[in-house]
């Protein structure tokens, strides 16, 4: 999920902290801040500490004037190969092609499980005219059968490029995962159990109450992607694999949830003022305040999205039709 989309549900895990509301009613707002900060503190730790302690083993750097597709497939399938050898999960990082200060030359690496290949494909140059470019792409056999933790199709397409864990599995095939560095300690069960053993020596309840609550609203909300997290480390570094609803990045996805965490704090801060209710029960305020905006605003996105698609396509017809 995106830094907003955890910031927010951090906060209104914080809303249902007793502690918490009857603080800010007496102008201490650091319970909810608190919250907030839990909530992105997974990620946190991740993108900013994490990441640049993974050791790579073999590092892929296309040529950014001339990318060779061919080049990718074989590392991947040497990358393999030496993961059966290797006595540790082997580790292969795949570099972006810049073409700008904030453009990147896109390609994609498929993990044909059936065929037991590789497949590297390379998108039009951006920049370049788009209508009639030919897909560049090569492929290579792979030396064990691979079973993708995450999807078979790894897009490469901005920043500085994913790696991925190569270990060799009981049944003689090889795990890849996407991004070991990510997902793993700082999105377990770990912390909150560090938070509550904090929070015995500071005898604060509502500061486990809310970081620990923070801290799970971040593991959930990730759960409903893909990838899905290590929730069981340091037993297991196995993520438990998420329920796939929508990637953690979709717009929508993320709208929705920031959406019902807003509902739900403003019901959940009235229902916890002194001498006032709140006249709507909380489902009735999801129905009418959540479900139905949001499925307006999904099918007039959902409209936009094919007729823009429809215009797009007699766009394409259109110049085809041209160079006949």
């Amino acid at each position: 999920m995106k830094g907003l989309t955890h910031f927010v549900l951090g906060v209104t895990s914080a809303s249902f902290v007793p502690g918490a509301i009857e603080a800010a009613l007496t102008s201490n707002p650091w319970y909810f801040v608190l919250g907030g900060a839990s909530g992105l503190l997974p990620d946190t730790l991740d993108f900013r500490f994490a990441r640049f302690l993974c050791r790579q083993d073999m590092e892929v750097v296309p040529d950014p004037l001339n990318p060779d597709p061919a080049m990718i497939a074989r590392a991947f399938a040497t990358a393999v190969g030496r993961a059966v050898s290797s006595t540790r999960p082997f580790r292969i990082k795949l570099h972006t092609v810049p073409v700008g200060p904030s453009r990147w030359h896109a390609y994609s690496l498929e993990l044909d499980t059936v065929a037991q290949r590789v497949v590297v494909r390379f998108e039009p140059r951006p920049g370049a005219q788009a209508d009639g470019a030919a897909v560049a792409s090569a492929s290579a056999p792979l030396p064990r059968p691979v079973a993708p933790e995450y999807l078979s199709i790894i897009e490469v397409g901005i920043f500085d490029g994913p790696t991925l864990e190569l270990a060799p599995m009981k049944d003689g095939r090889i795990l890849v995962r996407f991004l070991p560095w990510h997902r793993m300690w700082s999105h377990s069960l770990l912390l909150p159990s560090l938070y509550a053993v904090l929070a015995l020596a500071l005898r604060d309840v509502a500061f486990a109450a809310v970081t620990i609550a923070g801290h799970l609203s971040h593991i959930l909300a990730d759960q409903a992607g893909f990838m899905g997290s290590a929730v069981w480390f340091p037993f297991s570094r196995r993520r438990v694999l998420g329920l796939r609803w929508r990637h953690s990045t979709d717009a929508f996805l993320n709208l929705t949830m920031v959406w019902l965490a807003v509902l739900i704090l403003l019901w959940n801060l009235s229902r916890f003022r002194a001498g006032e209710s709140f006249a709507w029960p909380l489902s009735r305020l999801l129905l009418y305040g959540g479900a139905i905006p949001l499925a307006i605003i999904r099918g007039v996105d959902a409209f936009i999205g094919a007729w823009d698609q429809r215009h797009q396509n007699a766009l394409k017809q259109g110049a085809a039709s041209r160079k006949r």
